[in-house]
C-alpha cells in the first residue's frame, strides 16, 4: 500500500504515475483558450489520495512533507515538490468534454516525459482530479473512482 501511494504521489505531482517514455505536445489549455483554466489557478493543498480502490491511510498522510502537498497552478503548468525539489508539470484542459478532461506531462531527469490522461471537476474549492500514466488517450479514466488493479489515481485538492 505504501508503494502505492508513493507511486500515486508522484503521479499526484499531477505525475500521477511515473514514466511512459514518451513524449507530448500537450502544453497549455484547450477549448477557449486560457480561459479554460479559470478557477484552476491559484494555490491548492492535497487533501486526499486514493488509488487501487482505498484512501491514503491517514497516518501516511500526515507523514508527507507539507511541499508534496502544496501545489501552485497557473494557466498551464502546476508546481510542487518532490523530494524537497520543485517539480513542473504541464497541463492542459478541455472542459467541452463531459466529465472535463486534463492532460497532464512532466519531463523527468532522464529527459523521458510522463504523460497522464485524467478527468476533474471543480466545485467550489475543492479540485478533484482523477488520471491513470499511459500513452495512449483512451486509457483515460471514465468515471472518479478507483478499482484493485487500476492505474487510476484520485487527487483532492482544496484552494488555498
Amino acid at each position: 500500500m505504501r508503494r502505492t501511494f508513493g507511486i500515486g504521489l508522484a503521479v499526484a505531482a499531477f505525475a500521477l504515475a511515473v514514466g511512459c517514455g514518451k513524449t507530448s505536445n500537450t502544453t497549455g489549455p484547450v477549448g477557449p483558450g486560457p480561459a479554460a483554466a479559470t478557477g484552476i489557478e491559484g494555490g491548492w493543498t492535497l487533501v486526499g489520495l486514493e488509488a487501487q480502490g482505498e484512501k491514503m491511510p491517514a497516518d501516511l498522510f500526515a507523514a508527507m512533507p507539507a511541499g508534496e502537498k502544496a501545489f501552485k497552478a497557473t494557466s498551464d503548468k502546476l508546481t510542487h515538490q518532490e523530494g524537497g525539489k520543485d517539480v513542473a508539470i504541464s497541463y492542459k484542459l478541455d472542459p467541452t468534454k463531459t466529465p472535463h478532461e486534463i492532460v497532464m506531462t512532466k519531463t523527468k531527469s532522464d529527459g523521458k516525459t510522463e504523460t497522464i490522461y485524467g478527468i476533474y471537476k471543480l466545485e467550489g474549492d475543492t479540485l478533484t482530479i482523477c488520471g491513470a500514466e499511459s500513452d495512449k488517450p483512451a486509457d483515460r479514466p471514465k468515471e472518479f473512482k478507483t478499482a484493485k488493479g487500476s492505474e487510476a489515481v484520485i487527487m483532492t485538492l482544496k484552494k488555498d
